[in-house]
């Protein structure tokens, strides 16, 4: 797990940098509930444990954050992206209920059903940053609508 975690670490660094150079406010809004998101997920690893065995409340009430966030995002702005995000913060925030629901579930899915929404969000930004940069061309993200 530990060299996932770097990998991650080095993908959103990146992935942040790219949508602050090339997005929209939208873009670069997104990308940074995504980079808030993730760290504030780290904190709560760091201060209270990574115990996935129960359901972390803590994390559900960052993700319920990102989910209002995100949805915002899909309702005030023009892109298509914030939709698919949107959903796949629903379905994050869905891994929480199914645990809360039955107990039963095994640690490694609840984990890993919980990570696989953030890198997928962070692709979605990412592509919908650089097809947004190859439509408009070269033009500075000050002068692009938003």
């Amino acid at each position: 797990m530990y060299w996932a975690g770097l990998f991650f670490l080095a993908l959103i660094l990146a992935s942040v940098t790219f949508v602050a150079l090339r997005g929209t406010r939208w873009e670069r809004l997104g990308m940074a509930i995504v980079f808030a998101g993730s760290l504030a997920t780290f904190a709560v690893a760091l201060v209270f444990g990574r115990n996935w065995s129960n359901t972390l409340y803590s994390v559900l009430a960052i993700d319920l954050a990102a989910l209002l966030a995100f949805g915002f995002i899909a309702l005030r702005s023009d892109r298509f992206w914030p939709l698919w995000v949107t959903g796949m913060q629903l379905a994050q925030l869905t891994t929480h209920m199914a645990r809360m629901a039955d107990p039963a579930i095994v640690r490694r899915a609840y984990e890993a059903g919980q990570g696989v929404w953030s890198w997928l969000q962070i692709l979605v930004i990412v592509l919908a940053t650089w097809h947004l940069h190859r439509r408009m061309g070269k033009t500075a993200p000050e002068n692009r609508k938003s």
